[in-house]
């Protein structure tokens, strides 16, 4: 069982299209009986409610590239609809990424939410995986945002990534040891 495994998780990983499609095979297996929170309106988009994305994670077909990808993909998200929102649209249409959102108060939840230490998430985060789910994702998207920005605006992307990382997750070791991802894999 271990090298099948071993396989299918490579097959996953090979770029963001196939990750994103691994979400979404997972998710409509499993996510929609996972998903009745009724405490935000998602206009039919892929995505959680805080309170089950825990569940749907532990039920995936491989919990660690799960949590990765999600955390890696939500900040993504977010980040360009924060500071992107005049390509926001184009984007999404790209990347598709999920979305988690906020628990009874609305809008979406910090990505961090999927290392939350009060919750012991911190302890299931694989950092050699989100490093190698970050690599790819990011790789992906900075190839994109190169075709369509001057060197200038991709390191204004850049930088403010990074001040995204450290406003939304803990320093230590949480931001320190994204924004060292960021930093080697952001080129």
């Amino acid at each position: 069982m271990g090298p099948t495994k071993f396989k299918i998780k490579n097959m996953h990983t090979k770029d963001t299209k196939t990750l994103v499609n691994f979400f979404k095979n997972d998710y409509d297996i499993l996510g929609r009986d996972l998903n009745f929170c009724l405490n935000h309106y998602n206009n039919n988009e892929r995505g959680f409610c805080q309170c089950f994305s825990e569940k749907f994670i532990e039920k995936s077909s491989d919990s660690k590239l799960m949590r990765s990808f999600m955390l890696c993909s939500t900040f993504f998200d977010q980040f360009f609809y924060t500071h992107y929102r005049s390509i926001y649209t184009e984007f999404s249409n790209e990347f598709n990424f999920p979305k988690i959102y906020a628990h009874g108060m609305g809008g979406h939840a910090s990505p961090s939410w999927f290392v939350y230490k009060f919750h012991g998430y911190d302890k299931k985060a694989d950092w050699k995986n989100i490093r190698d789910i970050l690599e790819i994702i990011s790789k992906d998207i900075m190839d994109w945002f190169k075709l369509k920005h001057s060197n200038d605006e991709v390191l204004f992307l850049k930088e403010t990534m990074k001040k995204e990382v450290k406003q939304e997750f803990e320093e230590y070791p949480d931001s320190v040891l994204l924004i060292h991802i960021l930093e080697k894999h952001i080129n």
